[in-house]
């Protein structure tokens, strides 16, 4: 599927697809984890990405309607978040392995943390950790190989008081 340059860059920020935390539910485990990550691409929610080098990127989903921050102006995404939710559906079928694990409490971010391992072809392996509270992602902490390049993210959600930058 062709997207154009915003919704690729949506689609990155939003580290569902990109972060190869994939929304197969290959093991049970996962459900948790699953449940959330759709869960949180249709509610309004604020998201911070930390990526290699550094480099901040912020993304907002208000009323079904994706925003992203690109060179300090905010722009409309073309992307929805039923697009988005669509795409994630269409990511799963492609994904191979999909394992969880609860693991020890992230700290200073509250919620169940999981240990996330997935592999696929078009989004490659990743492991990292996702921390759900309240049915919703709070914060992951990813590492993707793909085309032989190594990439590193952290992701924060907020989900009070959101509304559209513009």
């Amino acid at each position: 599927m062709k997207r154009s340059s915003v919704a690729a860059t949506m689609v990155a920020l939003v580290a569902v697809a990109a972060s190869g935390v994939a929304l197969a539910q290959k093991s049970p485990a996962c459900k948790p984890v699953s449940d959330a990550m759709l869960k949180a691409i249709v509610t309004d929610h604020t998201l911070e990405v930390t990526a290699d080098g550094g480099k901040v990127s912020h993304l907002v989903t208000s009323g079904g309607t994706m925003y992203i921050e690109r060179n300090g102006k905010w722009v409309k995404s073309p992307m929805t978040s039923a697009d988005m939710e669509a795409q994630e559906k269409e990511n799963l079928a492609d994904t191979k392995v999909y394992t969880c694990a609860p693991v020890a409490a992230v700290p200073g971010v509250s919620g169940t943390a999981y240990h996330v391992h997935s592999e696929s072809e078009d989004a490659g392996v990743s492991d990292g950790t996702v921390v759900v509270s309240g049915g919703l992602p709070v914060f992951i902490d990813v590492t993707r190989k793909s085309d032989g390049q190594t990439s590193h993210s952290v992701q924060r959600y907020g989900y009070a008081g959101v509304h559209a930058p513009m």
